[in-house]
């Protein structure tokens, strides 16, 4: 009996040996066949200008301070303000609309004499801002800011799809609001270091979006502004000293935001409309 059981336990060894060096012998051909594959080697190269290489969403959660309350949440009341020009031809209903980077500004300040509405809600991309829209055609403003599309990164395949979901919004609100002005917003960078939440050289693709959004913002005659260029610091990334997360803004880089809309809207108030340009566009003449 004892001869049989330690026969029996010598075989188990055995199988047991023989089993990982089989397994070995399985994978080996399979990966070396892979690391040859030309459709392996494609996937290491750097996607197309309209690819997206992003595949989690890049914002999530509340934009919470680490002080508490809404990111950015500041007084407004500066220097910038209070030099403001006349107020001809000043709106009387603006609204902020967008996601978490929208939600986090403190934008009663913007204008004195109009009323502002802060529309911006975290999470949200084109999608969900075009479901929402009745509500801020009701409110019937002059004048819209809209700054959406880092959200949508997570979850497109094409980034031109984010520039179709803008589309929808801008035709949705022309086609209700005639009159409205619509002033499209660039997407802002983000500190990979600091968010590592998504795949290396996010900050190239959101310049792509960027790229294809003012196109599409010129070719429609909607005035664009670039957010991203102020907000960006010597390594092409959103410097340390502007955000607390690597994506959601500190109040000196909502203050960078906030003098790129006061230059817009100082040209508003001026006088008649001279056609749709950029804020770059004025610092180029």
């Amino acid at each position: 009996m004892l001869g049989h059981y330690f026969t029996a336990k010598a075989s188990l060894a055995k199988a047991e040996l023989a089993f990982p060096a089989s397994l070995a012998l399985f994978f080996f051909p399979l990966i070396f066949f892979l690391a040859l594959s030309p459709a392996w080697a494609e996937g290491l190269k750097a996607p197309p200008p309209d690819e997206n290489p992003v595949v989690s969403p890049v914002v999530s959660g509340p934009a919470v301070s680490p002080a508490g309350g809404q990111a950015g949440g500041q007084d407004l009341t500066s220097a910038a303000l209070e030099d403001r020009p006349s107020q001809v031809g000043a709106p009387r209903t603006i609204v902020m609309l967008g996601d978490s980077l929208t939600a986090g500004g403190v934008w009663d300040d913007l204008d004195e004499n109009a009323k502002v509405i802060n529309e911006g809600i975290t999470g949200d991309g084109y999608t969900q801002i075009l479901n929402r829209l009745d509500a801020v055609i009701s409110a019937k403003p002059d004048v819209v800011f809209l700054q959406v599309g880092i959200n949508d990164l997570g979850h497109v395949k094409k980034i031109s799809q984010i520039i179709d979901g803008h589309a929808a919004i801008w035709e949705k609100l022309k086609s209700s609001l005639p009159n409205v002005r619509i002033i499209v917003c660039s997407l802002i960078p983000i500190n990979e270091r600091m968010y590592k939440r998504t795949k290396a050289g996010v900050n190239q693709t959101i310049r792509n979006v960027n790229n294809l959004l003012a196109a599409k913002a010129a070719e429609e005659k909607l005035e664009f502004i670039d957010l991203y260029t102020p907000l960006t610091g010597p390594d092409q990334s959103l410097p340390k000293a502007l955000t607390f997360d690597g994506i959601h803004l500190t109040k000196a880089g909502h203050k960078i935001w906030l003098n790129e809309l006061l230059t817009y809207l100082s040209r508003y108030r001026d006088g008649p409309d001279e056609g749709p340009k950029t804020a770059a566009s004025d610092q180029e003449s």
